[in-house]
C-alpha cells in the first residue's frame, strides 16, 4: 500500500469583496421628478459637513465632478430650467417666452407644481425668511400656467395624499436655503421633509421617483454665456449634486463631468419627453456621454404594473330623482412589479360623482390596493348610464368601469334603497363561515312595494349565504334587513352580487371575500433578527438577506408593499419577493444597513399577506462605529500551517481546524479557498465580526505519493 506524507498547507486566503460597476446607458422612465437647489456653496464645503444629505450619498448617487454653469445664481437657475443663461443679473425682472421644462411637461399633457416658501405672507418657510425670484426660475416664463406656483406647505399636503405631480420644484426661502442662514439650516430643511417623500410609494422598490439635491453655484466669481456652456466652458464652480432614486446605484460616484442642463436633460428623458430646450441638446457635442447621467442607474428591469378590478361594473337600484343613493365600491389592485402612476380617473357624466370615500390618485404601489367611490344621482327618470375611465401606465390603459342606474319619480312608483353597496368580507378560512352582515332594504317612497324575490348570484355564488327579515311586500317608508354570511369553498378572492327583485324594479349589492387556507399561517422568516456586524457610520454595510418561507399548502398573498424602519433600505438590485408566495416556495429580502449613529441600530420589516398571523416581522439589528475610533477590520489566522501527516491515495483525512479571529473594529466578509488536494469548508466563516473568531475545517485528499 503507498503511503504519502504531507506537511504544508497552502495559505487559506481572506478575501474582502469589491462589487464592480457597470454603467447605463438609458435613463429609467419616472412619472415622479423633483428638483432641490441650495445656495452658494462649493462641493468641498458641502460633501462631509451636512449629516443628513452625506447619508443620502451613502445610500444613493453623488457626481463628483459636478460643475455650475455661471455667476451669479440666476443663470444657474434658469440653465437647468431652460438650457439658456438668459441673463447674469439677479435683479432682472422681466419674462421669457423660450422652450422650458414645465412647458414641456405641459405640452405631454404631464402635470407640475413649483412648491415655494414664503412666496407670499401666507406661505411662511420652516424658518423666517424672505423669498427670492432669482431663485425661483419657472417664476420668469411667461408661457407656462403661472397657477400651478403654489405655497410651500401644499407639497406635504399633496405627499400626504399620493398625489404628486409628474414634475416638482421644491423652493426654500432665502434663510431655509442657505442663502441667508447657515449650510446646517438648509441640511436640517432637507430633514424635515425629504424622509417623508423617500418612505413614500414613490420611493420604495418599484416606484418610480426621482429626487436631485444640488446647489445653483460654488466659488468664483466669473459670469459665463448660452455660448459658453454650449462650447463647453463652465465657470460657476464645482457643487455638491446628490441622485436619489429606487434605481440608484447604492453608494455610486460619478466623475462625469456633469452641469445644471445634465439635469434638465436626465428629466426630460426620465418624463419621457424629447424638447431638450437649449444646451440640454448637447448641440456642439460639449457634454460628455452619458449626456443623461444615467451612469447612476442600474440596469435591473422594474417590471411593470398590472391593474385589476373588483368589478368592471356597477348596477345603483331605482333612485328617486334629484335623490343620492348609497355609496358603491370598486377596488383597485396593482398585481404587477412596478408601481402604477394614475394620471386620471374621470366620470363620463354629472349623473353619477365619486363619493369623495375613495383614495385612488398619484400612485399605487406594486401589491397595494385603493378604493373607487361612486354614487348615483339621477336627474331623469329612466336608465341612466356612464363609464368610470381609468388612466394610468399600466398595459390595457386606460380601464373602464360601466355605471348604471334608474331614476324613478317620487310617490308611488315604488323607489327602493338596497345600502351598503358592498359587502367586504374579512378572511375566512375555507370551509368556515364568517359573522354575518347587514343589508338593509329601504322603501323611501308613499307606497307599498311588492317583493318578488331575494336571491345571490355570480361567479361565486354558493360561497354566500342570506337570511332576510322581508316580506312579500314593503310598506311605505318601512324597512327591512338581509343578513349575509361568507363560507368560501376555495382560496383566493371570491365574489358574488345579492339581489332583490321588486315591483320597482331590482336593486343590486356587491358581495366579496378572500378564502384563506386553514394551513397558511405557516409562513417563516429566517434568520430572524437579521444582524448586521459592526459598520462605520454614514457606510453602506453589505447586502443581508432574510429568507421567507411559505410552509402551508396554498399561495401566499402579499396585500402591500414590505415597510421597513430604521438605518436600514432595501437593497435595490436584489431581493425577489413578488405579490406572492406558491405554497412550499422561499423568496428573498435584501436588506442594507447604514448607521446613522454609533451605537446599536434597529428596525423592522413589515410584511402584510393573507395568512392569519399578518402581519410578519422581520427584526433588524445592527451597531455603528466611528471611522475615526478604528474602524476597520484586522484579521489572524492560527495556525498559519497544518501537517496531515502520511494518509493514502483516495482517502479523506480527518478534519484539522484553522481559526479567524477579527481584533479590528469594523466587519469583514470572507472567503475561503483551498489548492487540491486540500478542500476546506468555511463553517461558520462567512462574516467576522468585529471582536470576534471563527473556525474553518480542512481535510487531505492525496491523489498521488509525495508531498503537497
Amino acid at each position: 500500500m503507498r503511503r504519502v506524507q504531507r506537511f504544508l498547507l497552502p495559505l487559506v486566503s481572506v478575501l474582502l469583496f469589491c462589487l464592480p460597476q457597470a454603467w447605463g446607458q438609458t435613463v429609467p422612465p419616472s412619472k415622479h421628478v423633483l428638483i432641490v437647489f441650495g445656495e452658494n456653496t462649493s462641493a468641498s464645503s458641502s460633501v462631509g459637513h451636512m449629516s443628513y444629505l452625506d447619508s443620502l450619498v451613502a445610500k444613493y448617487g453623488l457626481a463628483t465632478n459636478y460643475v455650475a454653469d455661471t455667476h451669479p445664481s440666476i443663470g444657474n437657475y434658469l440653465a437647468w430650467a431652460s438650457g439658456l443663461i438668459q441673463t447674469n443679473n439677479d435683479s432682472f425682472s422681466g419674462t421669457f417666452s423660450d422652450p422650458n421644462i414645465a412647458q414641456d411637461v405641459e405640452k405631454a399633457g404631464l402635470t407640475w407644481k413649483d412648491y415655494v416658501e414664503d412666496i407670499s405672507s401666507s406661505c411662511p418657510g420652516l424658518n423666517s425668511g424672505g423669498y427670492a425670484e432669482k431663485h425661483d426660475p419657472l417664476a420668469y416664463f411667461s408661457n407656462i400656467n403661472q397657477s400651478n406656483r403654489v405655497c410651500f406647505n401644499q407639497f406635504t399636503t399633496d405627499l400626504k395624499n399620493n398625489a404628486l405631480p409628474n414634475f416638482s420644484y421644491l423652493g426654500p426661502n432665502l434663510c431655509d436655503d442657505a442663502h441667508d442662514c447657515s449650510l446646517s439650516t438648509f441640511d436640517n430643511w432637507l430633514q424635515t421633509y425629504i424622509p417623508g417623500l423617500l418612505a413614500s410609494p414613490y420611493f420604495q422598490p418599484g416606484g418610480d421617483g426621482l429626487l436631485v439635491i444640488t446647489f445653483d453655484e460654488g466659488s468664483g466669481s466669473g459670469s459665463n454665456s448660452t455660448s459658453g456652456i454650449e462650447s463647453g466652458t463652465w465657470t460657476g464652480g464645482q457643487v455638491e449634486t446628490v441622485v436619489i432614486s429606487p434605481r440608484a446605484k447604492v453608494g455610486f460616484k460619478s466623475s462625469n463631468s456633469y452641469h445644471h442642463e445634465s439635469v434638465l436633460r436626465l428629466f426630460e428623458e426620465a418624463l419621457g419627453l424629447t424638447g431638450f430646450p437649449g444646451a440640454s441638446s448637447n448641440p456642439n457635442g460639449a457634454l460628455t456621454a452619458p449626456i443623461n447621467m444615467s451612469d447612476f442607474f442600474t440596469t435591473t428591469s422594474t417590471g411593470a404594473p398590472v391593474v385589476t378590478l373588483s368589478a368592471t361594473s356597477l348596477t345603483f337600484p331605482n333612485q328617486t330623482v334629484g335623490s343620492t343613493s348609497a355609496t358603491q365600491t370598486v377596488t383597485l389592485k396593482n398585481t404587477g412589479t412596478a408601481s402604477l402612476t394614475i394620471s386620471s380617473l374621470q366620470i363620463s357624466t354629472g349623473d353619477f360623482a365619486f363619493a369623495g370615500t375613495g383614495n385612488c390618485s398619484g400612485s399605487v404601489a406594486a401589491a397595494a390596493s385603493c378604493t373607487i367611490s361612486v354614487n348615483f344621482t339621477p336627474s331623469a327618470t329612466g336608465t341612466r348610464t356612464a363609464t368610470v375611465t381609468i388612466t394610468d401606465n399600466a398595459a390595457g390603459s386606460p380601464q373602464h368601469i360601466s355605471l348604471t342606474g334608474s331614476g324613478v319619480s317620487g310617490g308611488t312608483s315604488g323607489s327602493l334603497t338596497l345600502a351598503p353597496g358592498t359587502l367586504t368580507f374579512p378572511s375566512t378560512t375555507v370551509g368556515s363561515s364568517s359573522a354575518a352582515q347587514n343589508l338593509t332594504l329601504n322603501n323611501g317612497t308613499s307606497a307599498s312595494v311588492s317583493i318578488t324575490g331575494i336571491s345571490i348570484g355570480g361567479t361565486n355564488s354558493g360561497d354566500f349565504a342570506q337570511t332576510h327579515t322581508c316580506g312579500a311586500s314593503l310598506a311605505a317608508a318601512a324597512a327591512c334587513t338581509i343578513s349575509v354570511t361568507f363560507k368560501p369553498t376555495a382560496t383566493g378572492t371570491r365574489v358574488a352580487a345579492l339581489s332583490v327583485a321588486d315591483s320597482a324594479g331590482t336593486q343590486t349589492a356587491n358581495l366579496t371575500g378572500t378564502g384563506a387556507s386553514s394551513t397558511s399561517s405557516s409562513v417563516t422568516i429566517t434568520p430572524n433578527p437579521l444582524t448586521f456586524p459592526s459598520t462605520t457610520v454614514g457606510t453602506p454595510s453589505a447586502v443581508g438577506t432574510a429568507t421567507v418561507k411559505n410552509g402551508g399548502t396554498s399561495s401566499l398573498t402579499f396585500s402591500a408593499a414590505f415597510t421597513i424602519t430604521g438605518d436600514f433600505a432595501f437593497d435595490p438590485n436584489s431581493g425577489d419577493c413578488g405579490s406572492s408566495l406558491a405554497a412550499g416556495s422561499s423568496c428573498s429580502i435584501t436588506v442594507i444597513f447604514t448607521p446613522t449613529a454609533t451605537g446599536t441600530r434597529t428596525g423592522t420589516v413589515s410584511i402584510s399577506d393573507n395568512a392569519p398571523n399578518s402581519p410578519q416581522i422581520l427584526n433588524l439589528t445592527g451597531s455603528g462605529v466611528s471611522s475615526s475610533g478604528g474602524g476597520s477590520a484586522s484579521v489572524s489566522v492560527s495556525p498559519t500551517s497544518l501537517n496531515f501527516g502520511r494518509q493514502t491515495i483516495g482517502t479523506t483525512s480527518a478534519a484539522q481546524t484553522v481559526t479567524v479571529t477579527n481584533s479590528g473594529s469594523a466587519s469583514v466578509a470572507i472567503a475561503v479557498a483551498a489548492a487540491a488536494p486540500f478542500a476546506a469548508s468555511p463553517g461558520t466563516c462567512s462574516l467576522a465580526t468585529a471582536g470576534a473568531h471563527c473556525d474553518i475545517s480542512v481535510t487531505f485528499t492525496p491523489t498521488s505519493t509525495g508531498r503537497a
